[in-house]
């Protein structure tokens, strides 16, 4: 069964697996956690709070893990952030 993050999700009008603004708002700023699951949309492994606000990703992507910004996507449109396309 494939597992969805809040952009994919809503992307691929897919069930919400992986709440990223959920599990983000556990974390005190300096922590980070790797998620139960890969998202199969865009690879989410692990979220970090860095502390300024911003949600951290990493992502597990052409054998390599990078972080990037991540910004939840708007509900009403269902777009996903234009750096989820980029790849």
């Amino acid at each position: 069964m494939a597992e969805f993050c809040t952009n994919c999700a809503a992307k691929y009008n897919q069930p919400l697996d992986i709440d990223v603004k959920k599990l983000y708002k556990k974390l005190k700023a300096g922590n980070e956690i790797e998620t139960d699951t890969i998202c199969e949309g865009c690879g989410l492994i692990g979220i970090r709070n860095d502390g300024t606000g911003k949600i951290q990703t990493a992502h597990y992507l052409r054998n390599k893990i990078v972080w990037k910004t991540y910004t939840i996507a708007e509900p009403e449109n269902k777009q996903p952030p234009e750096w989820l396309t980029e790849w």
